[in-house]
């Protein structure tokens, strides 16, 4: 997710260095009036949505910070029994999500092994 955000802030930084070349290139005449605000309304609209990009990664880079971490005997426990209280939730049903979930677990430790291996 930092990375993103680097990448999103350097290409905040190149669009508003090309706003101030294109500020300045008002006064060439190798470009009509036009085509130049033309240009520049592109680059401001360009640049609005990268900073409006940018504000809504920090926003969620909080809730993606988050560890994942293994899910312990009495969570699988509370899935169990929410059959009691959700009367639409089958047995079966439940028994799968809790088998996926351990599944999901595996594979993390897994990566995290692998992450292990190359640090």
């Amino acid at each position: 997710m930092n990375e993103m955000i680097k990448e999103v802030e350097e290409i905040i930084r190149v669009q508003q260095h090309r706003i101030k070349r294109n500020e300045l290139s008002h006064e060439f005449p190798y470009m009509s009036e036009y085509d130049h605000f033309i240009r520049l309304a592109y680059l401001y609209k360009t640049l609005e949505i990268w900073e409006a990009c940018h504000k809504l990664m920090l926003k969620y880079q909080k809730r993606r910070e988050v560890p994942v971490g293994a899910i312990n005997a009495e969570a699988i426990e509370q899935i169990l029994k929410m059959a009691h209280r959700y009367p639409g939730i089958r047995v079966e049903t439940l028994e799968r999500i809790v088998e996926y979930v351990k599944t999901l677990e595996w594979k993390l430790e897994e990566k995290e092994k692998n992450i292990g291996n190359f640090v």
